[in-house]
């Protein structure tokens, strides 16, 4: 069965994957004003993975450098699960980022409230066209 659409903000959960607790309380706060669910943050991969496995997540902020560790392989996970995401990063665009993700839309840290709150609402949007499918092709009548 096709995960509902999102019809409004209070039933999305945003999967915040950020090792500073100082800009994860701000981007937490930032989500839960605005009517957002924040599922985390998760300061590392384990706690990305675990809290993506234990939770509904509908889009995702992931900070590329988790305290030197790369946040690629919950990226990949997200792409596999059809979740859409952007990066986070307090770097130069000079961080190469793998091909298959290079697409991907990537925010400049510190973020201002009102660019993180449009990142989120864009992220939102993909992900009701992709649930939007679903269900369409769920619901169409067999061409035989």
């Amino acid at each position: 069965m096709p995960r509902q659409l999102l019809l409004d903000i209070g039933c999305s959960n945003v999967l915040v994957v950020e090792d500073s607790t100082l800009l994860a309380m701000d981007i937490e706060m930032t989500l839960e004003d605005a009517g957002y669910g924040v599922v985390g943050p998760a300061p590392d991969l384990a706690s990305a993975f675990r809290l993506l496995a234990e939770n509904q997540v509908d889009v995702a902020l992931l900070d590329i450098n988790l305290d030197g560790t790369k946040s690629f392989p919950i990226a990949d996970e997200l792409v596999r699960l059809g979740i859409p995401f952007a990066f986070l990063t307090g770097y130069s665009n000079t961080q190469p980022i793998p091909e298959q993700l290079s697409s991907r839309a990537i925010v400049q840290k510190p973020v201002r409230q009102e660019i993180l709150l449009r990142v989120v609402k864009e992220l939102l949007l993909e992900a009701n066209r992709g649930r939007q499918t679903a269900v369409d092709l769920q619901t169409a009548w067999p061409l035989v």
